[in-house]
């Protein structure tokens, strides 16, 4: 198969991402993933292992830990999801997605042996998520790469990337009320199911969490033996000045105070890139080539796009993912802080099953001028329509795909005002593409 005809395999596997309501917990098992990683020699097993879940801040995080490891002369994979505008993101070597030669020869050696994973329910063809976790593993243990950074898909406990068991370290970044229709209709039954990931003797590092997702933790690491460290707590943070374009701030642990930079904004990326220092220090134990000096260097070159991400300055267009009530008050914070004397315009599109009133609810506090209301590509986007019934009709100026909001949005906006594209990946995605004149691929 060349590039486009593997992405067209892939894509006609069940894939939850793309469906309009996820399935059930019922529905989620490690069975599938085991047999297909039997059949390709078990090369998850072969690298060392980060392995990330959280709510928000995973892919942050997993960046700013590569970042690290790549300035301490490191060979480091990353696996993460979704992806924004090639299929290829998902895989990363040495922070650059994999070329298309290498994901269509591997595509096409694991196709080779789907028909071959024999389950209790029978012959089983794999998912599109299951299917690309065995191929970051397969290109890793490849190219034996010393480092993989693997981010949870969904959850934790039956997430596909939770077959790993030998993880170095796991990390649990700040935890929310999101997808609770599978993982509990509390944060504590959400901790419980990611701290899933964490195994007998592993090192944990988590982000300062509320006390009933802590105690879920706890308890894990207590019943595992294995050590935790606690941000807010272990290591502690204070942010030293920002701007639009970096942030500075100290980290103090073990009765010593670092100073680190990240090019990252909001003052979250800050907990992040902590998180990101915990674990680095972890590593700089058992490997003396990691230190304060390749760690800082790391963290200064650390890239992770549409988060709070500023794409264009004339006129100034912010991205962000944000898609909970909770990711949507603190971006919403964040940029309010930046920038106090702006009229803020938002693009906001979300997909099917999330809490739309409380989201919107958010935005609609701070009385923006406008709210453009757009309909993303992806199959899973929310009709339009149904989101404006929970908006004041004034605040409301147009609805319609990304680019004619976009459109409509510019020619509404006046000097000092600011558009942020937000309320799903895909929404931030199809901006990015406008205006930095990025190529979309089929998926």
């Amino acid at each position: 198969m060349n590039y486009e005809e593997s992405i067209q395999k892939i894509m006609t596997l069940s894939d939850i991402e793309r469906l309009p309501e996820k399935p059930m917990r019922s529905r989620y098992n490690l069975e599938k993933i085991s047999k297909l990683l039997d059949l390709l020699g078990k090369p998850h097993e072969y690298s060392n292992t980060v392995h990330i879940t959280g709510t928000k801040g995973k892919g942050s995080t997993a960046a700013m830990i590569v970042s690290g490891l790549l300035a301490s002369g490191k060979s480091v994979g990353m696996y993460s999801s979704p992806h924004l505008h090639t299929i290829r993101e998902r895989i990363q070597v040495n922070g650059k997605p994999i070329s298309e030669k290498i994901f269509a020869e591997i595509a096409s050696l694991i196709w080779e042996k789907i028909d071959s994973i024999k389950t209790s329910n029978g012959y089983e063809k794999p998912s599109f998520f299951e299917f690309m976790t065995a191929m970051a593993f397969y290109v890793f243990k490849k190219l034996n790469l010393q480092w993989q950074i693997i981010e949870v898909g969904l959850g934790g406990t039956l997430d596909a990337t939770n077959v790993l068991e030998n993880s170095k370290i796991c990390v649990l970044t700040s935890i929310s009320l999101d997808h609770t229709k599978i993982l509990g209709n509390s944060v504590g039954l959400i901790a419980k199911d990611k701290s899933g990931i964490i195994k007998i003797g592993s090192k944990v590092v988590s982000a300062p969490q509320p006390k009933t997702a802590l105690k879920q933790i706890i308890e894990k690491c207590n019943s595992t033996n294995s050590s935790l460290t606690i941000i807010g707590n272990d290591y502690r943070y204070k942010l030293t000045s920002s701007n639009n374009s970096n942030q500075k701030f100290q980290v103090i642990s073990n009765g010593e105070t670092r100073l680190f930079e990240i090019p990252l904004l909001g003052e979250y990326q800050v907990e992040n890139a902590t998180i990101a220092i915990a674990v680095l220090d972890l590593i700089s134990h058992s490997d003396t080539k990691i230190n304060n000096s390749t760690i800082y260097q790391g963290l200064t070159t650390a890239y992770w796009p549409a988060r709070m991400e500023i794409i264009s300055e004339s006129p100034t267009v912010i991205v962000d993912g944000a898609h909970n009530p909770y990711s949507m008050k603190k971006m919403i914070y964040e940029i309010t802080n930046l920038f106090p004397n702006n009229n803020l315009i938002f693009i906001y599109g979300c997909s099917i099953g999330h809490d739309v009133k409380k989201i919107t609810n958010e935005i609609v506090k701070i009385n923006p001028k406008s709210i453009f209301l757009a309909n993303s590509r992806h199959p899973r986007s929310m009709d339009t329509g149904e989101i404006a019934t929970m908006i004041r009709n004034e605040l409301i100026g147009h609805s319609g795909t990304v680019e004619e909001c976009l459109n409509k949005a510019k020619a509404l906006m006046k000097k000092e005002d600011i558009i942020i594209a937000t309320g799903s990946l895909f929404i931030a995605a199809e901006v990015r593409e406008s205006i930095m004149g990025i190529a979309p691929e089929l998926y």
